[in-house]
């Protein structure tokens, strides 16, 4: 019961790569952003200029938002099946014994 196949199975880990590839994503956009800010000379701070920065910086995390619902939901569903395959194997070993 605590092998791979119910503690983290292919299905979970290829979750939490997912997870992982998304938090990098939205890290290095909002990292471009900021660079890009940081960088900027002083007389193209313009409020449209820093407005559009921080448009895009709530566009990344709506949409990064909505990944990540769906991958807990996934997760959700994966812990689900996993736990009646562990019930499913405990019933088969209960019988067997």
């Amino acid at each position: 019961m605590n092998s791979s196949e119910f503690v983290n199975p292919a299905s979970r880990i290829a979750i939490f790569e997912e997870m992982r590839e998304e938090q990098m994503s939205l890290y290095n956009r909002r990292t471009d952003l900021l660079t890009q800010l940081d960088s900027s000379r002083p007389t193209i701070l313009e409020k449209s200029f820093v407005q559009d920065i921080a448009d895009k910086l709530t566009n990344y995390n709506e949409e990064s938002s909505t990944v990540f619902d769906m991958l807990v939901d996934n997760l959700a569903k994966d812990m689900d099946n996993t736990n009646e395959d562990i019930d499913i194997a405990y019933a088969d070993l209960l019988d067997f014994l």
